[in-house]
């Protein structure tokens, strides 16, 4: 009994260090997978995050970009046109002056040739008349600058003549034309004389035909004028309604859709907060039947390993307590060879050590 009591104390101790020990297992184990789980949701709102304002800044980015193209385009293009209207000009200035260089050295090249020609010409006409007599040279000269002044003084006297011709046409044509002003104003001066007797002779007939047609005239000048000025007043009071109208319609509109905006706000945070809660609710399940799963399987196993152990303490018992009792058996039969009338008085132990051992086995058992 006392063997059993001490076997039965050390292993509730070895059981109590067991079931110590699982506990910190499974403590050590719902902490390392609380915190696993934590750093996966930390790293996936961290991704989320990431992501979102990674969208945000690219959205942002673009519209920035967008604009800053349209600008650019906008001041490079006023830039571009500005700078080929100034080249354009400068071009055309520079075309301008390189044309008239041109010209003016294309003139110079064609008189230096026309000069150097003249001059060879000269030269070689006076090497050759150098040959000729004196009498030759002057009389070829002589009939040369005859010709020459003949063709200059014909030459000049058309021109005089057509000049002369110019300023005659001319003069006739403004005398003639102060000719024709001056009769112009008599017939003028005599046709309003006569003009304004007729209109004298009959002016007081017209006056009266004339003022009755000015009042009709004016009357339905005042009458149009009048129904212009109403139709004008009409439109800018039906504008000015209309402007009213439109501004109450969307001073209204604006207030209107603060309300939806604020109302749907309301119920849409209504809904994240329900959606957020049932969130949090389904998270809590899930993790506490993922933490009852593990519990239950640490359970488990640790009524394995529990009943393992005990069956092999309660095995390790068995064998020595096996030994025991048929180590006390040999040595009774070995003192009833020596003491029959002993182990027949024995016999009643026996048994009664038998029933001890089976209750005990049933004991470790239970």
């Amino acid at each position: 009994m006392l063997q059993a009591h001490v076997r039965g104390r050390q292993v509730r101790t070895l059981v109590d260090c067991i079931r110590d020990s699982v506990l910190k297992i499974q403590r050590s184990w719902r902490g390392h997978r609380v915190r696993k789980l934590v750093q996966e949701w930390s790293e996936a709102a961290t991704l989320i995050q990431s992501a979102w304002r990674r969208y945000h800044v690219k959205r942002q980015y673009k519209l920035w970009k967008k604009s800053t193209v349209q600008v650019q385009a906008v001041g490079r293009g006023y830039l571009v046109r500005r700078r080929s209207r100034e080249l354009r000009a400068a071009v055309l200035r520079i075309q301008s002056c390189w044309r008239g260089f041109a010209v003016r050295r294309e003139i110079w090249r064609t008189e230096f040739a026309a000069l150097l020609i003249q001059k060879n010409v000269r030269s070689y006409f006076q090497r050759k008349s150098y040959k000729l007599s004196l009498s030759r040279i002057r009389e070829a000269t002589l009939k040369i600058q005859a010709a020459w002044r003949g063709y200059y003084v014909r030459g000049a006297l058309q021109n005089w003549k057509v000049a002369v011709t110019h300023i005659q046409r001319c003069f006739r044509g403004y005398l003639q034309r102060k000719k024709y002003s001056a009769h112009k104003i008599c017939i003028l001066k005599i046709q309003a004389l006569a003009r304004g007797r007729e209109a004298r002779k009959y002016s007081a007939h017209y006056k009266e035909m004339i003022v009755k047609v000015q009042a009709r005239w004016r009357g339905c000048c005042t009458r149009r004028n009048f129904k212009n000025s109403r139709l004008a007043a009409t439109l800018i009071q039906s504008s000015y309604r209309t402007f009213v109208l439109k501004r109450l319609y969307y001073k209204d509109r604006k207030s209107i859709i603060r309300i939806q905006a604020l109302v749907r706000g309301r119920l849409l945070r209504q809904r994240l907060r329900l959606c957020h809660e049932a969130a949090t609710k389904i998270q809590a399940c899930w993790r506490g039947s993922r933490a009852r799963n593990a519990m239950i399987m640490w359970r488990n196993a640790s009524t394995k390993i529990q009943s393992h152990y005990r069956g092999h303490l309660q095995r390790n018992s068995y064998r020595c307590l096996k030994r025991n009792t048929i180590r006390d058996w040999h040595q009774e039969d070995h003192d009833c060879h020596e003491r029959p009338q002993e182990v027949h008085n024995g016999y009643p132990r026996l048994v009664q050590a038998q029933s001890l051992f089976s209750r005990y086995l049933v004991c470790r058992v239970v």
